[in-house]
């Protein structure tokens, strides 16, 4: 979808200029074949871009190592043959420095130096290294491009989100006071662009561009639920198991709580139903990942940091009014509210795969559910009020 729709705009000469390599970013040299090595270095490349990394938050470290900073080796020394290369832009996450509250726009120094990491990583068992590991990114939906709120990726926010809609998350550990930094997919990929052109025509060394919200254009948490709330509403899922019901919750122990009532013991309930009919117990497993996910987000709902963007500022000031249209990036410009209806939009239409036809009967079958929500909370209000009832009678 996205490259049909991006050729319509091309002409046949220019998308006759894209041609596929195969490869593999995890193997030596990329596994590339010899013809492909020669044609890539006889065609005159002045940019590359390296975006080709692993984000599972779950992700093995030793596979995580040997893609992220192994493949970024190779791909340096495949570079190194380009005879006119002009600028190599890596894409990284923000929180690759997310040991340091106050993140600069530098290249940090490693205590251990790259190519020994990779060497560790060849022997160094994957128990010993996933003590040493810590998760990725928050790149959510776009804005236009290729549509908007496109995505095709359920890591960061995204999936709690999804979770959330379908009545499958009912509670997450988070400090909804905190900043959310999130930023969309097809400004990101403006911003990387634009940065291509500064370092090629106005930078002599080194230069690293943080792209962040949280200090132009802050949201938190709690606005982000809410927001996704209201446009969940708007664009439902067609079969969720249960109303929309999240709750935000800083205390550890309040959460484990919760957990166990919310999560596990609906479960075990829903299971031993299934059981009795001869059916596949499978609700139990499915929040036993949910949970597993969720701690591993926790680590971004419960943590804010600070990064620094006067490179990004002082780009956007030395681009043209021209650019700034083709190129937009700006995230002090992005309006929160229509940004979050696209968002749900996208999630049903690009996660969940649903039909926008759907969106009526959805509708009405999540206002069904909702009545039976509300309805099912006023019964411990109503067994309090006939024990007092009940008390006062006593004692009367």
């Amino acid at each position: 979808m996205i490259f049909q729709q991006g050729r319509c705009g091309l002409s046949v000469e220019t998308a006759a200029k894209v041609v596929v390599v195969e490869g593999d970013i995890s193997a030596e040299g990329l596994a590339l074949s010899e013809e492909d090595i020669k044609a890539l270095t006889d065609a005159d490349i002045s940019v590359v871009f390296h975006s080709a990394a692993t984000v599972r938050f779950n992700e093995k470290l030793k596979g995580a190592l040997q893609t992220n900073v192994g493949g970024t080796n190779e791909v340096l020394r495949l570079c190194r043959r380009f005879r006119k290369l002009k600028v190599l832009v890596y894409i990284s996450t923000a929180y690759s420095n997310c040991n340091r509250p106050l993140v600069e726009e530098k290249v940090y120094h490693s205590e251990i130096p790259p190519l020994r990491l990779i060497e560790c990583a060849k022997w160094m068992d994957n128990k010993l290294l996933d003590n040493l590991a810590e998760g990725p990114t928050i790149v959510v939906n776009s804005v236009e491009e290729p549509s908007p709120g496109w995505t095709n990726s359920l890591n960061g926010p995204a999936g709690v989100t999804v979770g959330s809609a379908v009545g499958l998350v009912r509670t997450i550990l988070c400090n909804e006071s905190l900043k959310v930094d999130i930023v969309p997919v097809d400004w990101v990929v403006n911003a990387v662009i634009a940065s291509a052109w500064d370092v090629a025509y106005n930078k002599k060394q080194i230069c690293v561009y943080n792209y962040t919200s949280g200090n132009r254009n802050p949201i938190t948490w709690r606005e982000y639920m809410e927001n996704c709330e209201i446009y969940g509403h708007e664009f439902p899922p067609e079969n969720p198991i249960w109303y929309y019901s999240l709750t935000l919750t800083k205390r550890k122990w309040i959460y484990n709580i919760l957990r166990i009532l919310l999560h596990i013991c609906p479960a075990i309930a829903v299971d031993f139903i299934c059981s009795i009919y001869g059916k596949e117990k499978r609700l139990l497993s499915i929040y036993e990942k949910v949970d597993e996910f969720a701690d591993l987000s926790s680590f971004f709902t419960m943590n804010q940091w600070t990064f620094h963007e006067r490179n990004i500022t002082d780009l956007i000031g030395r681009m043209s009014s021209e650019d700034k249209v083709v190129f937009p990036f700006n995230i002090e410009r992005l309006s929160w509210k229509p940004y979050f209806r696209n968002y749900m939009y996208g999630l049903r239409k690009y996660l969940l795969k649903e039909d926008p036809k759907s969106i009526p009967t959805a509708v009405k079958r999540i206002q069904r559910l909702r009545f039976i929500h509300r309805l099912l909370k006023l019964i411990p209000l109503l067994i309090l009020f006939l024990f007092i009832l009940h008390m006062l009678r006593v004692w009367s």
